[in-house]
């Protein structure tokens, strides 16, 4: 783990002091497989704004998972385009959408296996007219821009045709080789498409997982920032 600074004079300006850079380099060989399921299936994924591999799940038992972040992950490689439901101009109004049922299960269900009546027991949705409500992330859910990477380092090829997947979180940032290390179910479809089965966070007493990550606001969070201000 290496660590480093070097002077900036439009950063200086801002900041009013030099700029940080932050590097790991890998010193024991790993396979190349690994690395090409961590590129497939891993890294597209990754550690921003999303708690995919920050918390354990499965398709029996989606836990805490946040279908909210996933949607704004899957959606530009659902739709070729960024998410058009953007906050709002004014940072102090909360943004509110109604997203039409088809088009917000497309995005999920391309990703993950999970039947319409429990996504929308895990979301909120209308049925009088058919929509999922919407609440792009806004100011107080900004994350810090610096996000560890993962590394694949052992997999394992199941019968059903599924792969597991032993992944370490590597934070150069925070100087740390391995914040965590969890495993991933992943499901691999024609197409070079893939289903997400499953994550469980290995537990050990030296686990960091999720410094970094800021959940979304709860309702009475939304609501103490926003007045219920649309």
């Amino acid at each position: 783990m290496f660590s480093g600074s070097y002077f900036s004079e439009q950063l200086y300006v801002l900041t009013m002091s030099e700029a940080s850079e932050y590097a790991a380099l890998r010193v024991l060989p790993l396979d190349e497989t690994c690395r090409e399921l961590n590129r497939q299936y891993i890294l597209p994924a990754g550690y921003e704004r999303n708690n995919l591999f920050l918390v354990d799940w499965n398709e029996n038992d989606f836990g805490t998972l946040d279908f909210y972040d996933l949607y704004d992950l899957f959606y530009p490689r659902v739709n070729g385009g960024q998410i058009p439901y953007g906050m709002d101009d004014n940072l102090g109004v909360g943004a509110v959408y109604r997203i039409p049922e088809d088009e917000f299960e497309n995005v999920i269900q391309r990703y993950i296996n999970i039947d319409s009546g429990t996504l929308q027991s895990k979301t909120v949705f209308y049925p009088e007219d058919g929509t999922y409500e919407y609440k792009p992330r806004g100011f107080y859910e900004v994350e810090y821009p610096e996000y560890p990477y993962p590394e694949v380092v052992q997999y394992t090829e199941n019968s059903d045709g599924t792969i597991t997947l032993t992944v370490n979180v590597v934070f150069p940032y925070a100087g740390i080789s391995k914040v965590y290390a969890h495993e991933v179910v992943v499901r691999p479809l024609e197409g070079g498409g893939v289903q997400y089965v499953s994550n469980r966070v290995i537990p050990s007493e030296e686990n960091q997982e999720g410094t970094w990550h800021k959940p979304r606001l709860t309702p009475e969070q939304w609501e103490e920032m926003y007045g219920g201000m649309e």
